[in-house]
């Protein structure tokens, strides 16, 4: 009996020696478990191409919502400062998000909202380069929550998004 557990010792000595010993963790599938978190967060960041159509001069609301920057409305390229902006609060969010790109020479951008049914609480832009939703760009003016002017790049992707924690139109 001595001899038999020395060589099963002798035997598993030698299989931890030479790296034969079975792996119990599947390194494939955490790494699987890693580029699904890492695609998740790029999911979460992403936003939509605006496109190359010219942006309408006023901005109506296409009946969807969009909540969330990953779903903000497409609104194309911005050749002037949108005379009208409408659109309705996502309930769940209490947001409204739309995409858009300066043209080359479009360095302004100002809102003037109206609260239809909505309370807006405030309008923030958002830097979109890389069509990733990043930082807040701070406003050159701020009148009030619903009037706002900001200084932006030309031929730049930016994200407007205006919040009303009640839902609503404006």
């Amino acid at each position: 009996m001595k001899y038999i557990v020395t060589i099963h010792l002798v035997a598993l000595l030698a299989l931890i020696a030479t790296g034969c010993m079975v792996d119990t963790t599947d390194e494939d599938q955490v790494e699987d478990e890693d580029q699904v978190e890492d695609e998740d967060s790029e999911d979460l960041d992403s936003i939509p191409d605006p496109g190359t159509d010219y942006a309408p001069y006023r901005w109506y609301d296409d009946g969807g919502y969009h909540g969330t920057p990953q779903t903000a409305q497409v609104m194309g390229v911005v050749l002037e400062i949108p005379e009208y902006i409408q659109g309705g609060i996502d309930p769940e969010t209490g947001n409204h998000f739309f995409v858009f790109r300066t043209a080359p020479d479009q360095v302004e951008f100002a809102v003037s909202l109206h609260n239809a049914s909505s309370d807006i609480e405030h309008v923030h832009i958002h830097d979109g380069t890389d069509l990733v939703f990043g930082d807040e760009i701070p406003p050159r003016l701020v009148v009030s929550n619903t009037h706002v002017l900001w200084d932006l790049e030309g031929d730049t992707v930016y994200v407007l998004e205006v919040h009303s924690p009640q839902g609503g139109f404006f």
